[in-house]
Order: C-alpha cells, then sequence, then structure tokens
C-alpha cells in the first residue's frame, strides 16, 4: 500500500499540489486497489502444496515475476482459502509473484 503522506504539512503550494498528484495515481493503481501483495518463495521439490498469502480474501488472480526453472506450475483454484493457495509443482524451482484479486 503507498504510504499515507503529510500533505497539509508542505508548506510549498506546488510540492504540496504533487503529493497530491502522485497520492491519487497510486490509490488508482490497479495493484494497489485491489490488494495485490508480491511474494517470493522456495518449492521443494515436485508435488501439491500450500502457499499462505494471509490476504484475508480468497485470491483469483496469480501474476508469476520469476520463475528460476521454468519448471511447470499448475494453481489448484478451487482449492484457494483466505489464507493459502494451492498449487502442484512439476520440480524444484523459485516463484516471485503477485497474488490478489482484480475486480
Amino acid at each position: 500500500m503507498f504510504p499515507f503522506l503529510f500533505r497539509k504539512e508542505v508548506k510549498d503550494h506546488f510540492a504540496q499540489t504533487n503529493f497530491t498528484r502522485l497520492s491519487d495515481y497510486f490509490r488508482d493503481s490497479p495493484i494497489e486497489r485491489y490488494g495485490f501483495k508480491f511474494f517470493e518463495w522456495e518449492v521443494p521439490g515436485a508435488g501439491t502444496f500450500d502457499f499462505p498469502h494471509r490476504l484475508g480474501i480468497v485470491p483469483k488472480d496469480i501474476v508469476i515475476t520469476y520463475n528460476s526453472a521454468n519448471g511447470p506450475i499448475f494453481w489448484n483454484y478451487a482449492d484457494f482459502d483466505t489464507t493459502n493457495v494451492n498449487y502442484t509443482a512439476g520440480g524444484a524451482t523459485t516463484i516471485r509473484a503477485l497474488i490478489g484479486r482484480y475486480g
């Protein structure tokens, strides 16, 4: 989440306006608005696993940004809950992903 800025304490009008624009821009960002969080974890090997996301919602969307071994990862969406995402991996790898819910 984008940090709260104390805009009214900034005396310069132009700086205050720019902080307002930055806050508005990040508030409307899809990544921020829908609560996507960035995670990185090690997959120990082939098998089915739970990864604890602790988002408090059932995620519907996962954007993988990195897969170190380029191994297959299958997301078992039907088994997602408010604390874990479930996946099946073809082998050991490192995963980086944005996990959340768009819309």
